[in-house]
Parts: structure tokens; C-alpha cells; sequence
């Protein structure tokens, strides 16, 4: 395996086990904790990923699945594609999160069908008025997804990452070689995985309103109206009876 693809699995890894040791060390009612009002929980932060990095897996497989030329790293991407990788990454500009990648409390969320058809899961403008996702729920998802991601990885071995494309599932006129994709889905997840750790950090530390500092997709309006009251033991990996 070329060097391109290691070092996508390891940040992959890497991922996984900064999420894990998060969860642990926290309780559901801290992980669901926001600093400020227009600012993410841990608990959304890692629900935005999974929910992101799902709206890709589909696609990626499809591209891997496709076939086309053969190759092997290091991979070299156009102008518009590094622009796109410096713009998702940790430290690149604040973007405001589509529609479809917010999690639930941060904004006007699209719910699925069956969501919006059970009682009290959509308000009549179609907004997300959903309770906020379970910790350890959300924990099993995030594995799930970035588990596959991994094997998409390890699936396109052999095929050349910098000439087969892809279309964007959010932006239709954005194409981009797979590799740039593969890149995009590890680099945001390590923004959103750094703003986890802030929110965790701003929870030790004691402060409260920090939501403005935040540089990564703030909540868009809204907040949580059915916040967890009394969520005691810390999530615990691989233990939930939610899984």
C-alpha cells in the first residue's frame, strides 16, 4: 500500500480513537453541553461528521466500485482541489454547514420522512424540532461511518486517486479527483474533531459564551428544547445499551 493511502488510514485511526476517548472521559450531559447558545455541543460536533461523511460514503463507493486508471501514490491534485482541502481543513475560513450536514438543535434541519411523520419530530415549517441525539448513539455511528471509510480506502488500492473524479453530493458543479475526496473527509473531520476538544476544554475550564471564537460552522439559530436532564455515567466505548 502506497504511502498516500497510510497515511489516510492512520488519520482515519487516528479519528476513531480521539472521538472514543473523548466520549469517555465525559458524561452524556457534559458531551451534550454548549458553550454558548449559537455554538456546538461535543455530541453535535461528531454528529455533524457522521452525517457529513454519510452523504460521501455513497458516492466514494460508487467511484471505487467503478473503477478506471491504475496507479499508485504520492498523488498530486489541481489548483482547485488543493484550494477546496485548505479551505475544509483545521484552520481554514468559517463556512456556514449546508442544510443537510447540520445536526439536530443547530438550525433548520431537514428531517427525514419518518422523523417528520412521527408526532413532535417536525415543527410546520419543516424545521428540526427532534430531541438531541443520544451520546452513545452517536458515538456508534461516528465508528460506523469512518469504519467504512477505512475500507473504501483500502478498497481503491491500486486505482490512481488523482485521475478518476467525483461530483460533490452538496456542491453539483464541484468535481474533484476521488484522492481529494478521500483528503476533504479526513481534513474535516479533524476540524470538527479539534472543536470538540475546544468545547471539552471550555467545559474544564468553566467558561460559558464562547460560541463567537468558535471558527468552525457556528449553529445557524435555535436551540435544544428537550436537553437530557440527568445523563450520569460517562459513555463508555463499545457499553451502551443503545448501540
Amino acid at each position: 500500500m502506497d504511502k498516500d493511502r497510510e497515511r489516510l488510514l492512520a488519520a482515519t485511526s487516528d479519528l476513531t480513537r480521539r472521538a472514543e476517548e473523548l466520549f469517555q472521559r465525559h458524561t452524556s450531559e457534559e458531551l451534550l453541553w454548549k458553550p454558548a447558545p449559537d455554538a456546538w455541543s461535543m455530541c453535535q460536533c461528531l454528529e455533524h461528521l457522521t452525517t457529513s461523511l454519510q452523504l460521501y460514503l455513497a458516492p466514494l463507493s460508487a467511484a471505487v466500485s467503478g473503477g478506471g486508471p491504475s496507479g499508485e501514490g504520492p498523488y498530486r491534485y489541481g489548483p482547485v482541489a488543493r484550494l477546496w482541502i485548505r479551505l475544509i481543513k483545521p484552520g481554514g475560513p468559517k463556512l456556514p454547514a449546508p442544510r443537510q450536514m447540520r445536526p439536530r438543535g443547530a438550525g433548520a434541519a431537514r428531517p427525514g420522512r419518518a422523523e417528520a411523520a412521527r408526532p413532535g419530530g417536525a415543527d410546520a415549517g419543516g424545521h428540526g424540532t427532534l430531541p438531541p441525539a443520544d451520546p452513545a448513539a452517536t458515538l456508534d455511528e461516528f465508528r460506523e461511518a469512518h469504519a467504512r471509510l477505512a475500507e473504501l480506502i483500502r478498497s481503491s488500492q491500486g486505482l490512481d486517486l488523482s485521475r478518476i473524479r467525483m461530483r460533490s453530493p452538496v456542491i453539483a458543479l464541484l468535481r474533484l479527483p476521488l484522492g481529494a475526496w478521500f483528503e476533504t473527509c479526513v481534513e474535516h473531520g479533524r476540524r470538527h474533531m479539534d472543536q470538540a476538544e475546544r468545547v471539552a476544554g471550555r467545559l474544564a475550564s468553566g467558561e460559558g459564551d464562547g460560541g463567537e471564537d468558535d471558527p468552525v460552522h457556528p449553529a445557524a439559530a435555535g436551540t435544544w428544547d428537550q436537553r437530557k436532564a440527568s445523563m450520569a455515567s460517562p459513555v463508555a466505548s463499545g457499553n451502551s445499551s443503545n448501540g
